[in-house]
C-alpha cells in the first residue's frame, strides 16, 4: 500500500460511502489477502457490500430511503458485475469475504436506509471473526447523511464523530470516540 507513496500503512486511513464503503472493505480484504500492509483503519459511510441485496432493509425500508431503490442498486450492480454476474463474490460484496484480520473499521448508517442491513451485517461478521467495528447507527438519517453537514445538525456531529475515530487511529488523539 505505502510503496513508492512516501507514506506508513500507520499514517493511512481508508474511506468509502455507498458502494465506495463496500470498495473500502473489499480493499481491505484483498490487501490483506495479498499480504501487503494494511491502513490504520476504515470509515464505511452507508456501505454497500451485499450486491446480492440479501438484507431484510432492502424490503422493509426502501419507502423510508429518498435516494437507493431497490431497482436503482439492483441496477448498479449489475452494471459493476454484469447481468448474469456472481453477486456474492467476496470482493465485490465484502459481507461474503473472510473478514478477519482486518484494521478497526467505523460503519456510520441510518435507520432509515435501505441498505441499513448491510452495515449491521458486516460489523457482526467483522466482530465475529475477532475483529474490531464500530457500528454508529443514527435515529432517522438516510443514506449518506454525513454529506449534509453544513445543513443538518446530526450530520455534523456525525461527522465530528469520523474525525475524531481518524484522529484517534492516526495517532492523533488519545480520548476515546463517543458522540
Amino acid at each position: 500500500m505505502a510503496a513508492g507513496s512516501g507514506h506508513q500503512p500507520e499514517c493511512i486511513l481508508i474511506a468509502g460511502d455507498s458502494a465506495g464503503g463496500g470498495l473500502s472493505l473489499a480493499t481491505l480484504a484483498a490487501l490483506r489477502d495479498a499480504g501487503r500492509p494494511l491502513p490504520a483503519g476504515a470509515v464505511l459511510l452507508s456501505p454497500l457490500t451485499d450486491m446480492a441485496h440479501t438484507g431484510a432493509s432492502v424490503d422493509e425500508r426502501a419507502h423510508l430511503d429518498p435516494i437507493v431503490t431497490p431497482e436503482g442498486s439492483h441496477a448498479y450492480s449489475t452494471r459493476y458485475l454484469g447481468e448474469d454476474g456472481d453477486f456474492d463474490l467476496p470482493y465485490a460484496s465484502p459481507v461474503y469475504a473472510e473478514l478477519a484480520g482486518l484494521p478497526p473499521v467505523l460503519v456510520v448508517v441510518g435507520t432509515e436506509e435501505l441498505l441499513f442491513d448491510d452495515s449491521v451485517r458486516v460489523v457482526r461478521k467483522i466482530k465475529d471473526a475477532g475483529g474490531s467495528a464500530d457500528l454508529d447507527v443514527w435515529p432517522n438519517m438516510i443514506h449518506i447523511f454525513p454529506f449534509f453537514a453544513s445543513q443538518i445538525p446530526e450530520s455534523q456531529r456525525a461527522m465530528e464523530y469520523i474525525a475524531r475515530f481518524a484522529r484517534q487511529r492516526l495517532g492523533l488523539e488519545q480520548t476515546g470516540t463517543s458522540r
